[in-house]
C-alpha cells in the first residue's frame, strides 16, 4: 500500500511539474506563436540528433557520478545513479542556478542509501569535477582557436585577443577550483575546522560535521577514480 501511494504521489508530482512547465512557456501568446513557428519549420532529423546527444550526455554524467560513488564505497547500481541524474537534469530546467537538480538527485540517493552526508558530498565532488572538466575544455578550445584563427585570411586580432582572455580566465578558474578541492580533501584543515564544533552552541552538529569530513576524506587517495571521472567529464563536455 505504501509503495502504491508513493508511486501515485510521484506520478502526480511529475504531471504537475510538466503542467507547470507547459504553462510557464506557453501562457504568453507570443511564446506560443514562436514555438509553433519553430516546430513547423524545424528539421526533425536535427532535433532527434540533439535529443540523442542530450540523453547520452546526461547518462555520461551519471557514469561519472557512479565512479565517484564507488570510490567513496557507496554500492549503488549504475542504473539507479543514471536515473537520479536524469531527475536532476529535469529539475535543473526550472529551478534556479542548477542547484535544484543537485539537491533532488542528492535527496534521491540519500533515501536510497540512507547515507545523507555521503550522498551530499558525492554531489559536491561530482559538481567540482564537472566544473574542472568544463574549464579544461574551454582552455583546450581556446588554445586551438588562438592557433588557427590568425592564419585565416580576414580574421581580425580582436577575436584572437578575446579567446586569449577566455583562456586566461579558464586557467585561473581551474586553479581556484583545484585549490578549493585540495582544501576540502586536506585532513589537517578539516581537523582544524572540527575544533570549532567543540564550542557549546556548535557541539550538537559535531557528529554531522564528522560524517561530512569523513566523506570528503574518502576521496583523499582515490586518484585513479578522480582522474577517470574527470576524463568522463571532459568527454561529456
Amino acid at each position: 500500500m505504501k509503495d502504491r501511494l508513493s508511486t501515485i504521489l510521484k506520478l502526480v508530482i511529475s504531471v504537475g511539474l510538466m503542467a507547470y512547465l507547459l504553462y510557464r512557456f506557453l501562457s504568453d501568446p507570443q511564446d506560443r506563436a514562436v514555438l509553433l513557428t519553430t516546430l513547423t519549420t524545424a528539421d526533425f532529423r536535427y532535433l532527434l540528433v540533439a535529443a540523442g546527444l542530450f540523453i547520452i550526455a546526461v547518462a555520461s554524467n551519471g557514469v561519472k557520478w557512479h565512479i565517484l560513488l564507488k570510490a567513496q564505497g557507496i554500492p549503488v547500481p549504475l542504473r539507479a545513479v543514471v536515473g537520479y541524474t536524469f531527475v536532476g537534469a529535469f529539475f535543473n530546467n526550472f529551478l534556479p542556478a542548477n542547484v535544484g537538480g543537485d539537491v533532488m538527485r542528492g535527496y534521491g540517493l540519500a533515501r536510497y542509501t540512507a547515507r545523507s552526508a555521503e550522498a551530499a558530498v558525492s554531489v559536491v565532488v561530482d559538481r567540482i569535477i564537472g566544473l574542472l572538466a568544463f574549464m579544461f575544455t574551454a582552455v583546450a578550445a581556446a588554445l586551438v582557436a588562438v592557433a588557427v584563427i590568425p592564419t585565416q585570411p580576414g580574421a581580425g586580432d580582436a577575436l584572437a585577443d578575446n579567446l586569449a582572455q577566455v583562456e586566461m580566465v579558464a586557467l585561473v578558474g581551474m586553479a581556484a577550483i583545484v585549490a578549493v578541492f585540495a582544501v576540502l580533501l586536506s585532513h589537517r584543515l578539516r581537523r582544524l575546522v572540527g575544533r570549532l564544533f567543540h564550542l557549546r552552541f556548535l557541539h550538537p552538529l559535531a557528529p554531522l560535521y564528522q560524517r561530512i569530513s569523513d566523506a570528503f576524506g574518502a576521496y583523499r587517495y582515490q586518484y585513479t577514480a578522480l582522474l577517470l571521472a574527470f576524463a568522463v567529464g571532459v568527454a561529456t563536455v
